[in-house]
């Protein structure tokens, strides 16, 4: 079974007394920190990190990685196969916002998916589609190309399925607190997560 180490930490530096450029530099530095642990728990070793013209992490001798950094945590992974992950807090968006992102009827399955209120299903299929659209490199201008797959209702895993141009992907998430992270990787079958320096197995804390 293929195991993918996804490494979650505080974001350090992020004091309002220290400028926004110093916080954003904190954030960027501690991302790839959180990226160099995750590659190495795989066993994987990158020579550069190195971004195509739109800013999407490019491979390195067939290795990938993605890294993902808020105002609260960092986070990152590598793998020997395309992935993404997200990590986002638990929000309460604009309508314009919501209707991009998520029909009423992703919710109300994500909702009663997780028996969980509106603000945590937005957040959740936020999350999953973000992931997914790090996966493929197109970034949030992807938004309408995903969807929520009824097959996220038949899946006892934590996570959910998002269909994107005919294909059907798992994305993984752990919830804790306010934030719920999000990785996607198709050859993987379980996500070891790293949040606070302690371990759990495949699905968190629910």
């Amino acid at each position: 079974m293929n195991v993918l180490h996804a490494v979650i930490r505080p974001t350090p530096g992020q004091d309002p007394a220290n400028s926004s450029r110093d916080r954003v530099r904190h954030q960027k530095s501690s991302a790839r920190e959180a990226l160099s642990e995750a590659a190495n728990r795989q066993g994987i070793t990158f020579k550069s990190l190195d971004r195509d013209e739109h800013g999407a992490p490019l491979p390195t001798d067939g290795q990938y990685w993605s890294i993902t950094h808020t105002a609260d945590f960092v986070a990152g992974a590598a793998a020997s196969w395309p992935l993404g992950i997200d990590i986002e807090r638990l929000r309460t968006p604009s309508p314009e916002v919501v209707a991009e992102a998520a029909s009423e009827g992703e919710i109300a399955m994500i909702r009663q998916r997780f028996d969980i209120c509106e603000v945590e299903a937005f957040t959740r299929i936020w999350s999953a589609k973000e992931a997914l659209l790090k996966l493929t490199g197109e970034g949030l201008c992807g938004l309408s190309k995903c969807t929520i797959s009824s097959m996220s209702m038949t899946d006892s895993r934590p996570g959910i399925w998002v269909r994107y141009e005919r294909q059907e992907h798992f994305v993984h998430q752990m919830q804790r607190d306010e934030h719920i992270a999000s990785v996607t990787c198709p050859q993987v079958q379980q996500v070891q997560w790293d949040w606070h320096g302690h371990l759990v197995g495949a699905g968190g804390d629910r």
